[in-house]
């Protein structure tokens, strides 16, 4: 697990200790999880003995019983943020269910996958029932949508690529499994512990430097709590460590590309722009350590609105937005007032008043008191334009 964690912080540019602390063990617990699940399938039967009318003429005895099958090829298509992590989530099931796979790991994060099903083929799984093909999305991810011997293709990507899957996997109607874009929302209740929610919302933002579809981007946070918060999560903020992500020193590593800096830069000038007051971050960090790297400092504005571009669209980079409410139900409002539905949270005291906020939240995973925590045993997926389906 260390080769691995470390061959994935060197691919992606996430820290060490977080593919070793985070990734591995939710990869090990995965193949754990669904290997033991494999030994408990079970169909579903009527009732022995009922009493049944056929075209309303012939009466008789019978039984009627549910035969769950294999679903037959899995096209599983991952992204380049969690190549490992989401690649065990998809393969598991797959082969515990009795599935062949052909896995595209992303063009620029393909070496654990690769490592990975070496590894299950020393272990003795045979030939052809686990497959990898590398390549750009355009070539290898449409062909996988489009033939018609894949019967199923699940794709964790953005909701842009969902829609193109979607349209090329009409060729034979296969099954979709499309988990998608994010704009996670945490809501801070008046009696909550504002320094965990604080702590929870600048990890939730930062982690994996804001490269995750559950990744928190907007907090919102009660009228009189609200100048509070800022400076609590700006300090916290401001002594994230940045470097090299192979030391065990660093908080927050790189970028995965020139082109998702630039993203993220456009819209923090968007921000700007648009009203947002830029309280920290912003900025590519000085010094020679990050001229080799996509750097970019942990960002968070202040005086948002929800029809800023900062506060609507996924962003994927470490911006952190705060707005402000007078009424729980403004904050609920205003965090279903995207087209995403993925994840959420909610931070109070209170559990049933979180409770009460979190059925109103139209999203798939709503955590209280807690943001990102994902365990195989739990569904995982979206509302809205987030796609549909459960890891």
């Amino acid at each position: 697990s260390q080769y691995l964690a470390e061959l994935e912080s060197k691919d992606v540019g996430k820290t060490i200790k977080y593919a070793r602390d985070s990734d591995m063990p939710f990869v090990i617990d995965t193949l754990r999880f669904f290997a033991g699940a494999a030994r408990i399938l079970h169909g579903t039967a009527a009732a022995e003995y009922v009493d049944f009318i056929s075209g309303g003429h012939h009466k008789g005895m019978g039984t009627s019983m549910i035969r769950r099958e294999p679903i037959g090829v899995i096209g599983s298509i991952v992204p380049w943020n969690y190549p490992l992590y989401i690649a065990v989530w998809q393969i598991a099931p797959a082969l515990a269910a009795g599935n062949t796979l052909v896995v595209k790991p992303a063009s620029l994060t393909p070496l654990t996958t690769l490592e990975v099903c070496k590894l299950f083929h020393e272990a003795g799984l045979p030939d052809g029932v686990l497959n990898v093909v590398t390549g750009h999305g355009e070539v290898v991810g449409s062909e996988l949508a489009r033939n018609t011997k894949v019967d199923m293709l699940a794709l964790t990507g953005d909701t842009e690529t969902g829609r193109k899957i979607m349209e090329k996997s009409s060729s034979n109607v296969k099954r979709l499994h499309l988990e998608l874009g994010g704009k996670a929302p945490l809501i801070v209740l008046e009696d909550a512990d504002l320094e965990a929610a604080a702590e929870g919302s600048v990890v939730g933002a930062y982690w994996n430097t804001g490269q995750d579809c559950t990744a928190v981007t907007r907090v919102y946070v009660p009228n009189k709590l609200h100048d509070k918060f800022v400076k609590l999560i700006t300090n916290k903020a401001k002594k994230f460590n940045l470097g090299d992500p192979m030391k065990e020193s660093t908080d927050m590593g790189p970028l995965i590309s020139e082109r998702q800096r630039q993203r993220a830069e456009n819209y923090i000038q968007s921000g700007i722009k648009q009203g947002a007051k830029l309280v920290c971050g912003g900025k590519r960090p000085k010094g020679k350590i990050f001229e080799n790297g996509f750097f970019l400092e942990p960002t968070i504005f202040t005086n948002a609105e929800q029809d800023m571009k900062i506060c609507k669209e996924e962003i994927f980079g470490p911006v952190l937005s705060v707005l402000k409410y007078n009424k729980v139900e403004d904050a609920v409002q205003q965090s279903n007032n995207v087209i995403y539905g993925l994840a959420s949270s909610v931070w109070g005291k209170n559990i049933a008043q979180c409770l009460k906020v979190a059925n109103k939240l139209k999203f798939g995973t709503v955590w209280i008191n807690e943001h990102g925590v994902l365990v195989p045993e739990m569904p995982h997926g979206g509302y809205k334009q987030s796609g549909f389906g459960k890891d």
